[in-house]
C-alpha cells in the first residue's frame, strides 16, 4: 500500500549542534549538517506534507545560546583585536561602529530561527504547555533522584526534559511513525521505548545515524519517491473525473463514488500486456513508456480493487480491470 501515513522525527540538539559552522554568517539562521540533509531530502522527495520534522523548544532555546555563546566570542575577540591594531599606520577603525553593550543578539537570532522554521510547514516546535511546568518539574526531580532515564548519574537534565515534552506532545496521535534521532545512545534507549509504547500505544524508533534514518524513510515512502508525479496525478479531482468516464464506458453506474486509496505502483511487463489484451496496441518496447497501478475505489457503497494502465507521458488511462472487493464476515 501507497503509505499516507504522517512521520515525525524529533531532532536532539547534539544531532543539530555538532554540525553546525556557527560562525559563517550571524547576520542569518542557516541550518546545517543533520538538519539540512533531512530538510532537503524531504523537500527533494516532495514529502512536506508527510514527513515532519520536530524540535523540542528546549532545543531551540540551546541553539539559539550556543549561537550567541559563538557570537560574543567573537565579539570580545574583535574589541580586543581593533585596541591592539587601532594605532598601527594603515589602520583606520574611525568609522567601524559596534552596538552597545547592552545590545541584544539573543533577540535577534531567536527571531531569525523562528522566521525560518515559520517557511518550512513541515518543521514544527514541541512546546510543553505552561499548565505543565510545575509536575514535569517535580517528575524530573524524582526521576534526577532515583537516576531514571533518561538521567545518567543524576546528569542528563537537558534530555530528560525532551524526553518529557515528546510524553507530553498532545498532536503524537497525528502520526503514523515517530523517530527520535540523536547521539545519545546510552540514555535512549528500550526504556524509554516501553514508556512510550504504554502510554500511547505505538512504537518508538530510536535512530542514532541520519543515514540509516533515511533508509528507513525511503522503505515507508518509496512509492511516493519513485513515482512523485503519479502519486499526486492520482490524488486529483482531474483523475477522478478520468477513472469515472473510463467505469462508465464500462457500464459501471455511479454513485458516490470515490478514490479511497493508491494500493501500488509498478513497472509494466509483458505478461501484463497480455492480462489487459494490449498485445495489439503495445509491444515490450513501450514497455518504459507504461506503469501500472492499483487503487481502492468506493461506488455505490461498495468497495472495488482496480488494476489500471496508464501511459507515463500524459497520464491517460489505457485500460483498467476490476472486480468488488470481498467482503469478510466473521
Amino acid at each position: 500500500m501507497v503509505s499516507e501515513a504522517k512521520t515525525l522525527i524529533i531532532l536532539d540538539t547534539n544531532k543539530i549542534r555538532n554540525n553546525f559552522e556557527w560562525e559563517k554568517d550571524y547576520s542569518d539562521f542557516e541550518p546545517k549538517g543533520d538538519f539540512l540533509k533531512l530538510i532537503e531530502w524531504i523537500e527533494k522527495n516532495k514529502l512536506t506534507e508527510l514527513v515532519f520534522i520536530g524540535l523540542p523548544e528546549i532545543v531551540i532555546e540551546e541553539l539559539v545560546n550556543t549561537r550567541c555563546e559563538n557570537f560574543f566570542k567573537q565579539f570580545e575577540e574583535l574589541k580586543t583585536g581593533i585596541k591592539k591594531l587601532g594605532n598601527i599606520p594603515s589602520f583606520n577603525f574611525s568609522k567601524t561602529i559596534l552596538p552597545v553593550d547592552n545590545y541584544d543578539y539573543y533577540a535577534f537570532i531567536k527571531q531569525k530561527l523562528i522566521k525560518y522554521v515559520e517557511t518550512k510547514k513541515f518543521v514544527i516546535i514541541l512546546k510543553l504547555e505552561r499548565k505543565l511546568y510545575e509536575p514535569t518539574l517535580e517528575l524530573l526531580m524524582e526521576k534526577a533522584t532515583k537516576k531514571k532515564k533518561p538521567f545518567n548519574e543524576s546528569k542528563g537534565f537537558k534530555d530528560a526534559l525532551i524526553w518529557e515534552i515528546i510524553l507530553n506532545f498532545k498532536n503524537i496521535d497525528d502520526y503514523f511513525s515517530i523517530f527520535v534521532l540523536s547521539e545519545n545512545e546510552r540514555d535512549f534507549d528500550s526504556d524509554l521505548q516501553k514508556e512510550f509504547k504504554k502510554k500511547f500505544m505505538k512504537n518508538l524508533n530510536l535512530e542514532f545515524n541520519t543515514n540509516l534514518l533515511i533508509s528507513s524513510l525511503e522503505t515507508i515512502y518509496g512509492v511516493h519517491i519513485k513515482y512523485p508525479i503519479l502519486v499526486s496525478y492520482l490524488k486529483t479531482g482531474y483523475f477522478k473525473e478520468k477513472l469515472i468516464d473510463f467505469l462508465e464506458r464500462s457500464d459501471l453506474e455511479i454513485k458516490n463514488f470515490e478514490v479511497k486509496t493508491i494500493l501500488d505502483i509498478s513497472e509494466m511487463t509483458s505478461a501484463d500486456l497480455e492480462e489487459f489484451d494490449l498485445t495489439d496496441v503495445y509491444s515490450e518496447e513501450d514497455l518504459i513508456n507504461l506503469k501500472k497501478t492499483n487503487i481502492l475505489f468506493e461506488n455505490n457503497s461498495k468497495e472495488f480493487n482496480a488494476k489500471i494502465i496508464f501511459e507515463t507521458e500524459d497520464n491517460e488511462i489505457v485500460n483498467l480491470i476490476y472486480e468488488e472487493k470481498e467482503v469478510l464476515h466473521e
